[in-house]
């Protein structure tokens, strides 16, 4: 998957793009970073992604993600960058 498919998948307007560097996979789910184009723009969070029905949908975003949530199993959030506490 590329960030361009990501990029569809976020619904992110063309003040922000998915950060080809910071793609993480696991099983069905992706996590992705986010640059914007002008850095006073810039935040922390990152999506969530769920591969199902033969493509990618954005369940959500933030900073400090859980995993089950997302129905993401809690073992690989060390893969996906969330962890349940």
């Amino acid at each position: 998957m590329s960030a361009g498919t990501l990029h569809r998948a976020s619904g992110l307007g063309d003040t922000h793009r998915i950060d080809p560097d910071h793609i993480n996979c696991a099983r069905r789910w992706a996590t992705a970073g986010v640059i914007a184009v002008d850095p006073t723009m810039q935040g922390d969070g990152v999506l969530v992604f769920e591969y199902t029905g033969g493509g990618w949908k954005k369940l959500g975003e933030g900073s400090a993600l859980e995993c089950s949530p997302f129905g993401i199993p809690n073992e690989l959030g060390d893969q996906l960058g969330c962890r349940d506490q």
